[in-house]
């Protein structure tokens, strides 16, 4: 099924296969993870259907994406709140694995963008 163009891993609303079953409760603790790290960051849900969940600093966010996605997808663009200048997408695969790495490179980001970006 991987290598099926059909396969979305998520992104069309279905977790019906392996390692899919479980995750809108996998990106909500991950997100609550880094939320816990990421100082004056909260845990938002971006969308119920897919189970994208986020961390909101102020006027910047992180979105918890599942590997396989297109970060460009409309179901995740659209799903960012209006109030956002800047966004990075953290992959949940990394994340769990390596949390404080995955922290360490969103505060470079944000860091490093001296003017925010709008998202397209």
């Amino acid at each position: 099924f991987l290598n099926s163009s059909a396969f979305k891993a998520g992104l069309d609303a279905d977790f019906s296969s392996f390692g899919l079953r479980d995750w809108k409760v996998q990106a909500q603790k991950q997100a609550e993870v880094l939320s816990k790290e990421w100082k004056g960051g909260s845990t938002v849900e971006l969308d119920t259907t897919i189970g994208l969940f986020g961390v909101q600093n102020g006027d910047r966010l992180a979105v918890v994406v599942h590997p396989f996605w297109d970060e460009n997808a409309p179901q995740i663009q659209n799903a960012i709140p209006s109030d956002v200048a800047d966004h990075r997408v953290v992959d949940i695969f990394e994340l769990t694995r390596r949390p404080m790495d995955q922290l360490t490179r969103l505060r470079d980001y944000f860091r490093q963008t001296s003017s925010p970006r709008t998202k397209a």
